[in-house]
């Protein structure tokens, strides 16, 4: 989309290039794939299967409320980032969003550990996928078997991601469907013909806590509910291959959230309350208790359709994964931030998918599935820094932007079309010739190109801010600091052009008065169109 759109803003790869990229992806995703592409990350079938005989026998019952608690915190969460991708959408999410918010070291970091977040992810996802497979298949559940079932999921993904975007989405809304049918559907049904429990289980600690306090218990048991939540990210991290993305990917983030938690709890209340033998699964007497539960409520045959639906959920998780990591590593590579930038950033012409960093994304995770094989013991480290890594890189994105708010950012609120942007915490300073507004931050630009492209194409303004253009009369140059004059006299005719490719190059920030009318309301003088 790269014509201007009927409400006077530009169009998609229009504003892809105010913010210094070329537009190389084809924008196919609907919300609904990107949607779906979130809600298979998120995956609350993976996430309760995984993590349902560890989560009672820590917590008990009780530790279902941690999936209402985090699914609350990670709304919050949710709101900012689509705030933020309304300005910035842009492939990557994390990274690019902390170099826009803070700089280049800080979205460094971030991204390094949201990166290794993602693949060992990928890892633990196809690990806890290979029991499912074996058992579908009759395979007796051995360490030779889980490792070459989880390197055929990550090779299966691969070759499905390799095929292009639109393959892409139609697997997610397939592995959407398997999901809901598995989730919520499943839980459903036990909830309402195979109930064996009455609800005041979930508040019944079963004895572990012992003699003590309940509250380390319940607070160790909140993995139940921190591995559920982390996924919606990776709508943005698509970002380039959405159409109309300022506005669909922050209500998908939230969708994501809204349909997660309702199906995490029918899921895990539905397997808590049909379990027959509730009281040795939150002893561990049972360390896999969700196949039992199956046989004894829907029968060999029903447990082997439900494995099937299963098995469909985690191809589509570990599919979504991929292509959140493999957008992430293009993203960061393209602005030169990795070892092998230029072979990493590399797009087919004929899928327009980055295939190097899909290689990555599927190589690194297969050779810690081997190292895995090795020392099983390892899984459960590899499953907890992937949950700490992607909630410290989600903290400092939010960080960030909590910086941004205090050193006075904050969005103009309206377009240009509709008038002057209110002030809010922003300072204005006039230029002279160019009749432009600009809106000054007081965080410092990524690069050191002090001159703004103006919101209209056919202006540009000299000052060192993010600008947007209005119709207020222009001022005398002693209403400007006298750095600012010097610097003006200084600069030639062709300066705010060469000034804009610069920032082009290097992933310059258009900063937060770059704005899109968007999910929130949100206007972006950044993006439009020339009176």
């Amino acid at each position: 989309m790269t014509s201007n759109t009927p409400n006077g803003h530009l169009g998609d790869d229009e504003h892809l290039a105010v913010l210094g990229y070329e537009g190389k992806f084809d924008r196919s995703m609907s919300l609904w794939a990107n949607f779906a592409l979130g809600f298979t990350y998120l995956s609350p079938l993976v996430g309760v299967y995984s993590l349902l005989a560890l989560a009672l026998s820590t917590g008990g019952p009780p530790s279902i409320w941690w999936i209402v608690i985090v699914a609350c915190g990670q709304l919050l969460v949710s709101l900012v980032f689509g705030e933020i991708v309304s300005q910035y959408p842009i492939h990557g999410g994390i990274y690019p969003w902390a170099r826009r918010l803070w700089g280049r070291r800080y979205a460094w970091l971030a991204a390094w550990v949201y990166i290794w977040a993602m693949i060992v992810t990928i890892t633990s996802v196809a690990e806890f996928g290979s029991g499912f497979v074996t058992s579908l298949l009759g395979i007796e559940l051995t360490p030779e078997a889980t490792l070459f079932t989880a390197l055929g999921l990550l090779l299966l993904a691969l070759a499905i991601n390799f095929s292009g975007t639109k393959w892409l989405a139609r697997i997610a809304r397939i592995g959407l469907a398997a999901e809901l049918i598995g989730v919520i559907g499943l839980g459903l049904y036990l909830l309402i013909f195979q109930r064996k429990h009455d609800f005041s289980v979930f508040f019944d600690t079963m004895g572990t806590a012992g003699d003590g306090s309940y509250l380390p218990v319940f607070l160790a048991s909140a993995l139940a509910g921190l591995f559920l939540f982390y996924g919606f990210e990776a709508c943005g991290d698509v970002a380039e291959e959405v159409s109309d993305p300022a506005r669909r990917i922050p209500r998908a983030m939230m969708m994501t959230i809204f349909v997660g938690a309702v199906s995490a709890l029918f899921s895990f209340g539905g397997y808590v309350l049909a379990a027959p033998n509730l009281e040795d699964i939150v002893s561990g007497k049972v360390t896999d208790p969700i196949p039992s539960i199956l046989d004894a409520t829907l029968g060999p045959v029903g447990a082997k359709l439900f494995l099937i639906i299963a098995i469909l959920a985690f191809i589509s998780c570990v599919l979504s994964l991929q292509a959140a990591a493999s957008r992430l590593l293009y993203s960061f590579a393209r602005d030169g931030m990795l070892p092998g930038h230029t072979w990493l950033s590399k797009v087919s012409e004929r899928s327009k998918v980055p295939t190097n960093a899909l290689i990555v994304a599927c190589t690194v995770p297969a050779l810690i599935c081997v190292l895995i094989y090795f020392n099983n013991g390892i899984l459960v480290a590899v499953t907890s820094f992937a949950i700490l890594g992607i909630y410290l890189a989600f903290q400092m994105v939010v960080f960030a932007s909590l910086r941004q708010r205090f050193r006075g950012g904050s969005p103009p609120g309206r377009s240009a079309s509709e008038g002057p942007a209110r002030r809010s915490t922003w300072w204005p300073s006039r230029t002279g010739s160019s009749r432009c507004t600009s809106w000054r931050s007081r965080a410092r630009p990524v690069t050191s190109s002090r001159t703004t492209w103006c919101s209209s194409a056919s202006r540009s303004c000299s000052s060192p801010a993010w600008s947007t253009c209005s119709s207020r009369a222009p001022t005398t140059s002693r209403t400007r600091p006298r750095a600012t004059r010097s610097r003006s006299r200084r600069r030639s005719a062709d300066a705010p052009e060469r000034s804009r490719r610069s920032r082009a190059t290097r992933g310059y920030a258009e900063g937060p008065g770059a704005f899109r009318s968007g999910a929130f309301g949100v206007s972006a003088p950044g993006r439009a169109t020339a009176s």
